[in-house]
């Protein structure tokens, strides 16, 4: 988790490209119809889609381009960094990231209040801890993702995972 005190929400709201401000969109709400450059607000990072305009090949470059020149985003992610994470591909075109101690979240009463979110670059790695019956001591897990966790609790109480559970059982964790 990391945290942000700052919300970057009304600068991208009066931000202007191709003659348009942005729409910010709440997680589980619609843009309207009109809207060609949407910012669906996360915590520390946002999801961009564009539509129009916005979305032809010079849309796109100018849009970026002035996400990139936001001294308080600290990257724009696009396609080809969504397929290195293997991140969902129901993301827009780009996604932001806030730098700290910047967020997306709405202004809140106390505006240097702090508060935390998820989703940033910066958690992309963390520790797998397990320990137990059943688990080798000492053991170092290869390549292992959240995905194997769910896999290597089953393996651990001597059922099946589910048929459609991705990941894998981290057997190197696992005795006998």
């Amino acid at each position: 988790m990391t945290t942000w005190s700052r919300s970057l929400v009304e600068r991208i709201a009066t931000m202007s490209a191709l003659g348009r401000h942005p729409e910010i969109v709440p997680h589980g709400h619609r843009a309207s119809p009109e809207a060609e450059i949407i910012v669906v607000t996360a915590g520390r990072v946002a999801d961009v889609t564009l539509r129009g305009r916005a979305a032809t090949p010079q849309g796109r470059k100018k849009v970026r381009t002035l996400l990139e020149g936001l001294p308080q985003i600290s990257r724009v992610l696009d396609a080809s960094d969504f397929e290195a994470f293997h991140a969902s591909e129901k993301l827009g075109d780009f996604v932001i990231e806030a730098r700290v101690p910047w967020g997306f979240g709405p202004p809140g009463p106390d505006q240097e209040a702090p508060r935390g979110g998820h989703g940033s670059t910066l958690e992309m790695r963390v520790p797998l801890l397990i320990a137990g019956a059943g688990v080798r001591k000492g053991a170092v897990p290869r390549d292992a993702g959240l995905v194997d966790v769910a896999p290597t609790v089953s393996a651990l109480l001597g059922a099946r995972p589910l048929a459609d559970a991705q990941g894998r059982a981290l057997s190197e964790l696992l005795d006998g």
